[in-house]
C-alpha cells in the first residue's frame, strides 16, 4: 500500500466466510464486535498466543478490536452469511517485529446478544524481507 506520504507499508487483506442464522451481525453501538489475535506457529501443529509486554512488564495478547455495521439479512428468515475482506492497516507493525516468522490470525465475532461465535483461523504465512 502507498501512503499519502508516498511511503510503501505492508498491509494484510483476510478474506473469511461468514453465516448466522438469526442475522444479528454487527453492531449500531460504539464498541468492538470484530477480533483477530495473532498467533506464532512453533511446529507442524502447535501455536502460540502471541504476547506484549507494556513498561511494567505485564503481558497482554496481541488483539485486533473493530467495529462492524450490521449486516443486512439475505433470507426471508433473517440470516446473514457471505465473504468479508477486512484490511488490516496496522499490519506494518506486525511484519516488521515478527520477520522470518510463520504466523496465522485467530478470527471471531460477538453478534448483538453478546454470544461469541466459532474461532476460525487463517492460513500461515511466512514473513521475509520486508523493507520499509
Amino acid at each position: 500500500m502507498i501512503t499519502k506520504t508516498g511511503d510503501t507499508v505492508p498491509v494484510l487483506d483476510l478474506t473469511f466466510y461468514f453465516q448466522d442464522g438469526d442475522g444479528d451481525i454487527g453492531t449500531h453501538e460504539n464498541e468492538a464486535v470484530l477480533f483477530f489475535a495473532l498467533q506464532e506457529k512453533l511446529n507442524d501443529s502447535l501455536y502460540e498466543q502471541v504476547y506484549a509486554v507494556n513498561d511494567t512488564g505485564g503481558r497482554f495478547a496481541i488483539e485486533y478490536a473493530y467495529m462492524l455495521n450490521p449486516i443486512e439479512a439475505v433470507t426471508s428468515n433473517g440470516a446473514v452469511y457471505g465473504t468479508m475482506t477486512w484490511r488490516m492497516e496496522e499490519f506494518a507493525d506486525v511484519a516488521r517485529e515478527f520477520d522470518g516468522r510463520t504466523i496465522r490470525f485467530a478470527v471471531w465475532l460477538f453478534d448483538r446478544k453478546k454470544q461469541k461465535s466459532n474461532v476460525i483461523h487463517s492460513e500461515d504465512f511466512r514473513l521475509s524481507d520486508y523493507r520499509f
